[in-house]
Order: structure tokens, then C-alpha cells, then sequence
């Protein structure tokens, strides 16, 4: 007979009923959006980017592999509109196979969450623009739906993708590296082994955009150095007298400077404010050993000048100031000498363009409250990460992703948190819906048990991980073990709960009813230890005093399991005579766990 973690899980069958309804919800957002803003919303940025896809010659002040995708689809159909396609059905999609149950109570709360993602402006007002945060944010959700599936090496493929559509985007993958290791690895690897793996996710993910980049030929304009002159505009806004011994008076004067700097975005001075003259960008990288030495000295002098403007940035980003929100969604597409227009007269787009700016300065567009929600969703997921370990990866990566702009924005535009208004929602619904099986369980992620009822099925905890993550993530790092052993006792814990008494023994891809007779509680005879090798070393301790919850029929059925193994008989139970069932597999070294003989 095979190993139970070596049957290969296959989904459920849902009925049309439950499918339905997401997949129709599915098309008609995506088959609307793209009518109403076809080929899609483009900025400066997005133009640029398509230019360079259309020539094959690249630089990396954006992301390369992004403007080849968009030079590719203006081969193909002479415009941007297969990638705004793309990224649609990506997020739509994705999010529908999150919320996914065959439970009916479960999928009903699934289809709120996906409602409510398909419908907030937040989302969509956004998801119809042809921005690198915005194509990001939908691959990283695409791996989330793949992890959830225990597709890890799909996950990784789009994690790469990811990182290479979005310079920072490295920040929002290296959470969801640790469930892509932990469904990687096997379950008999140990602490070296599993870390080793968890680092050569991490430099993976780190060094693929570069060896993009290098694949496309891309130029180095050192994308970064924005960042270095925004921090220098920033302190010497403050403290002008240090003006003159920097290396950016060659370009404009202090009172230049005190003139295009602004805390909402660097673009005031690499544009060039009205009289003033701008920093050129093309003159960065022959600069740069010398801004970045200038920047270290001159935050090592000044750090609460510099800790000041960055926090204003950060506070303008978050929406935490009253006013406007700054540049929440992009309105039109830019000029361009290609033509590309929008469907402006028409009527649906008027009407969601009508709606987005309805609430442009609500709630729905000031940053805080996105990463306060991902805040609180951490903390629930935290306090029982070993059943919900993607939901707490997922919030952290989205939490980590939007607080890594208080060191890193060069402006306060919306979009920067686009992939964390993405995993708000993709938390919310692994919540609700529920996450992968364990290996060798067959069947869609198991709903959440409703209030009054048992889960059917215990995964056996794990062993303790590193210390620097403890306990919380433990359940992820070394995964549980799902055996027979534990499938028996949680199903007649479920049974006995419900005051039917009945034993359900799960063997492999079949399960069979064992109803056992209700007796008195008996002493019966329970086994703990630990696996060593070459043998195993058994303690035996009295049933009553290892479980006083144990039901009466699991203690008979031990007495009996102990009276038949030591004469040597093989253990018969169930309906039909002769039928074997197995109620405990071997342990894994190191694992520790009560058994039943």
C-alpha cells in the first residue's frame, strides 16, 4: 500500500452552483473594465516603458521585463491592451480561486470577499492602468492562489516575475519564500536543510531581475539615485547653509532648490519647477560614488533632518494629513505619438470615471487605513499561524511592502501601496475560505469549521523552529504530519462530541465507517516517545492519566489493538471481515506525537 503523502491530491468536485457565480462575476469585470478603458490607462512612465518594448532597447530606470511585455503586446496587436487583459484576468482570477470552497456556508463568504474586491474602487480604478505596481501586484497574487493550491514551484516562477516587474517588489516576496520552502521541502529534512533552501530562495529572488536585465541588454541608469537626491533636497530644505558644499549646486542654486523640492515627489526637481532648473536625471549615474558618499555624510550629520523629511513623505503617502489625497489613481493616458486615446464618450466610462473620483479622497484611497486592516489581519493570523501560516505571510508581506516606503518613496502617489491594498484582500480571504491540505490529503482546501462543529481531520503539530521567528512560525517551517493515527482520533473526538460514538478510520483515498461499542470508560493503554535509530524507544503510560477527554470507544479499540499485537495476530476491523486497517504509520526522526498501538 502507498504512502499516504505519496498520493497525489486531486480537487474536488464543486457543483456548477458554487463555480458559477465567481467565474460569471470573473468575466463580466473583466470583459467590462477592459470595454471601458481599453487599451488602458498610461502615465509618462508607462509611455516610456512602451517605447523601449517597442525599440528592444532598454534601461533600468524601469524595470526591463515590464516594457519588453509591453513592447511585445504593440507588436502583436498594436497596442498595450493584451497586458491591461493579462492583469485583469490575473487579479480577478486569482482572488476567485482564493475565496474558492466546496463548503456552502464557507463559499457564500468567500463570494462577500470577492465581491467586495471586484467592486471597491480602490482596486479597480487602479487595475485598469498599465503601471509596473499594478502588474507586480497581480503576479505576486497569483502566487499567493498558487501556494494556496501547493503549487510552490508555479509560486516561485510568479514570485520571480514579481520581483523583476517592480525594483522593491523583493521586499513583498521574501514573506511568501518561507511557505514556498516549507511546501518544498520534505518532511524528513531538518533544520540545515531547510534553511539552506530558504536561502537560496531568497538569493534567487534577489539576483533573477539583474540577470533579466542582463538578458534583455538593459542599460544601467541607476534608477536609485533618485532616491540619494531626494534625501539631499530634503535636509537642505532645512538647512540651506549646507547648500553650497554639496554636489548638486552644480545644477541649480539654494534658492532653486528651496523652489522644486517638495515632500510629495521627487519629480518637482528632477522636472524643474517654474524658475528653476532641473536636476537631470542622465547625469546621475556618472555621479554616482559621489552622491551616495555626500548622503552618508550628510544623514550621519543630520539625522533628525533627514528622519523629518522622510516621515513627511511617508505621512503625505499614507494619507495621514488633511487635504487631498495626492495623485490616488491615473485619469487618462498621456500624451503620446501613437494615438492612443480612451472611449471617453462612451457611457460606462464616463460612469466609472464619474465613480472613482466620487471617493478619491475617502477612505478608500488614505494608505493608513490599508496597512492598519493588514496590521490587524496579521495579529489574527499570528495567533494561529500553524492552521492559517499563507494568510500571516501574506499580511506581512503586504504590511512589510508598504512600511519598507518609509526609508525608500522618492514620492506620496497611491499606487506605491498598490500591492498592499491586494493582500489586504488576499489575507481576508484565506481567513475565510481556508488554505492548502496537508500533504496526502485529497480535495480543495478545507473550509473553516463553523461554530458548534469539529474539524474532521488534525494535522499533527510540528516541531519548534528558529528562535527568531518561535513558535508563531513553526506550523509553516517544519510542516505537520497528517497520518491515519491522527485522522482516527480527531474523527472519533468529532463523533463522540456529537454523542454518536462512532470511530471513522480514514485509510488511503477511501474512508470506512468503524463503529465501535460503547462501553464504560476502561483503562486503556496509550504510547508516546520518540523516534530514534536504528529502534524506537516506547513508553507506556495508563490512558486516563495522558487524556481524561478521550471517548470511551478510542480506549477499547487500544486495549483490543494492544491485546491483538502481542499475540502476534493482525488487527481486523470494520464492516467487511478481513479488512486491514492501518491506524498508525512510522514516525519521521524527530518527531514526537501520541500514537495508538
Amino acid at each position: 500500500m502507498a504512502h499516504p503523502s505519496e498520493v497525489s491530491s486531486s480537487p474536488a468536485h464543486v457543483p456548477w452552483r458554487d463555480v458559477g457565480p465567481p467565474a460569471a462575476g470573473v468575466v463580466l469585470w473583466v470583459g467590462v473594465l477592459f470595454a471601458a478603458f481599453h487599451p488602458g490607462l498610461m502615465s509618462v512612465d508607462t509611455l516610456d516603458q512602451y517605447a523601449q518594448g517597442l525599440r528592444g532597447t532598454f534601461n533600468d530606470v524601469h524595470p526591463p521585463l515590464g516594457s519588453w511585455l509591453l513592447g511585445l503586446s504593440g507588436r502583436w496587436v498594436g497596442s498595450p491592451s493584451l497586458v491591461l487583459l493579462g492583469q485583469l484576468l490575473l487579479l480577478a482570477g486569482s482572488m476567485a480561486l482564493l475565496v474558492r470552497s466546496p463548503d456552502g456556508r464557507t463559499g457564500r463568504k468567500g463570494l462577500f470577499v470577492l465581491g467586495a474586491f471586484l467592486l471597491v474602487p480602490t482596486v479597480w480604478a487602479l487595475a485598469v492602468t498599465l503601471w509596473k505596481d499594478v502588474m507586480s501586484a497581480a503576479v505576486l497574487l497569483g502566487a499567493v492562489a498558487a501556494l494556496r493550491y501547493r503549487r510552490p514551484l508555479w509560486a516561485l516562477v510568479l514570485m520571480v516575475a514579481g520581483t523583476a516587474l517592480r525594483h522593491n517588489a523583493l521586499v513583498a516576496a521574501l514573506p511568501l519564500a518561507v511557505p514556498v520552502m516549507a511546501q518544498v521541502a520534505r518532511p524528513t529534512w531538518r533544520w540545515p536543510a531547510r534553511a539552506l533552501v530558504l536561502a537560496g530562495l531568497v538569493a534567487g529572488l534577489a539576483l533573477t531581475p539583474s540577470l533579466i536585465n542582463r538578458a534583455l541588454g538593459a542599460s544601467r541608469a541607476w534608477a536609485a539615485g533618485q532616491l540619494f537626491v531626494f534625501d539631499l533636497a530634503g535636509i537642505y530644505a532645512a538647512h540651506p547653509e549646507l547648500f553650497p558644499a554639496s554636489s548638486l549646486a552644480q545644477d541649480l542654486s539654494a534658492a532653486e532648490l528651496a523652489r522644486g523640492y517638495s515632500p510629495f515627489h521627487v519629480g518637482f526637481l528632477l522636472a524643474g519647477a517654474p524658475d528653476a532648473r532641473p536636476i537631470h536625471l542622465e547625469s546621475l549615474p556618472g555621479r554616482r560614488d559621489v552622491l551616495v558618499r555626500e548622503w552618508a555624510r550628510v544623514v550621519h550629520a543630520w539625522p533628525a533632518a533627514y528622519a523629518h523629511h522622510r516621515w513627511e513623505t511617508f505621512r503625505r503617502l499614507l494619507g495621514a494629513f488633511d487635504g487631498p489625497v495626492f495623485f490616488p489613481f491615473q485619469g487618462r493616458i498621456d500624451p503620446n505619438p501613437w494615438g492612443f486615446r480612451l472611449p471617453e464618450q462612451g457611457g460606462l466610462h464616463r460612469w466609472f470615471r464619474g465613480a472613482a473620483d466620487l471617493v478619491r479622497d475617502s477612505l478608500l484611497f488614505r494608505g493608513w487605513a490599508w496597512l492598519g486592516a493588514l496590521t490587524v489581519l496579521a495579529l489574527l493570523s499570528l495567533r494561529d499561524v500553524r492552521r492559517r501560516p499563507l494568510a500571516f505571510f501574506t499580511a506581512l508581506s503586504g504590511l512589510g511592502y508598504g512600511l519598507s516606503y518609509l526609508v525608500i518613496s522618492i514620492g506620496c502617489d497611491f499606487r506605491f501601496l498598490y500591492w498592499s491594498v491586494i493582500a489586504t484582500f488576499a489575507a481576508l480571504a484565506l481567513r475565510v475560505a481556508g488554505e492548502a491540505p496537508a500533504p496526502g490529503a485529497s480535495g480543495p482546501p478545507s473550509p473553516e469549521p463553523q461554530r458548534g462543529e469539529e474539524p474532521q481531520q488534525r494535522q499533527a503539530p510540528a516541531r519548534l523552529g528558529a528562535a527568531a521567528l518561535g513558535r508563531a512560525v513553526d506550523g509553516l517551517l517544519v510542516p505537520g504530519v497528517s497520518d491515519n493515527a491522527g485522522a482516527s482520533v480527531g474523527a472519533a473526538r468529532g463523533h463522540a462530541g456529537a454523542g454518536t460514538g462512532e470511530l471513522e478510520v480514514h485509510a488511503q483515498r477511501r474512508q470506512r465507517d468503524v463503529r465501535v461499542l460503547q462501553r464504560p470508560p476502561e483503562r486503556g493503554l496509550m504510547t508516546s516517545g520518540r523516534d530514534t535509530q536504528p529502534g524506537r524507544r516506547r513508553v507506556v503510560r495508563r490512558a486516563d492519566r495522558v487524556e481524561e477527554e478521550q471517548p470511551p470507544g478510542v480506549l477499547v479499540l487500544v486495549a483490543v489493538r494492544v491485546v491483538l499485537a502481542r499475540r502476534g495476530q493482525p488487527v481486523v476491523v470494520g464492516e467487511r471481515p478481513g479488512l486491514p486497517v492501518h491506524l498508525h504509520r512510522p514516525v519521521h526522526p524527530g518527531q514526537e506525537r501520541h500514537q495508538l498501538w
